[in-house]
C-alpha cells in the first residue's frame, strides 16, 4: 500500500472514483457519466496486471460484478456496437489479464453472455456444431 501523505490521498482519491463508478452503473443506465468514468479509470489503470492485489481490489471487484451484471443484459444490438460498450470492453479486457477475474467472469455468467453478444453482433455469423 501507498504509505507517502501523497500516495494515501491519491489512493483516497481512486477510491471515491470507483465507488462512484459502482454506484452509477448500479443505479442507471446514465451512459454519459458513467462512459467518462469507465475511460478515464481504463486509461489510468491500463498497465495494471493483478487488480485482485492492488490496494484497491475491494472496489474493483465491485466495479467488474457490477459492469458484467448491469452492463450485458441489453436487448439491443445497437448498444452491442456502441462507443459505450467498446469502453465496457476495454475495461473488461483489463480486468481480465488477472487469472482471478477470468474466473469471475465465468462465475458471472459473463463468457456465455460475451459469446452470444460477439455472435449476434457479428454480421456473418459463425457457422459450426451449435448453428
Amino acid at each position: 500500500m501507498l504509505t507517502t501523505p501523497n500516495g494515501e490521498v491519491q489512493l483516497s482519491k481512486e477510491r471515491e472514483e470507483l465507488c462512484r463508478l459502482v454506484a452509477i452503473l448500479g443505479a442507471s443506465n446514465d451512459r454519459t457519466t458513467s462512459s467518462q468514468l469507465v475511460e478515464d479509470l481504463s486509461r489510468r489503470y491500463i498497465n495494471e496486471r493483478s487488480l485482485s492485489s492492488h490496494p484497491l481490489c475491494l472496489e474493483f471487484s465491485q466495479v467488474f460484478e457490477e459492469l458484467v451484471r448491469s452492463r450485458f443484459d441489453s436487448d439491443s444490438s445497437d448498444y452491442y456496437q456502441s462507443e459505450y460498450f467498446l469502453r465496457i470492453l476495454i475495461w473488461v479486457k483489463i480486468f481480465i489479464r488477472d487469472p482471478s477475474y477470468q474466473r469471475e467472469l465465468f462465475h458471472l455468467g459473463g463468457v456465455k453472455i460475451l459469446s452470444k453478444i460477439l455472435k449476434d453482433i457479428n454480421p456473418t455469423k459463425a457457422t459450426g456444431p451449435d448453428n
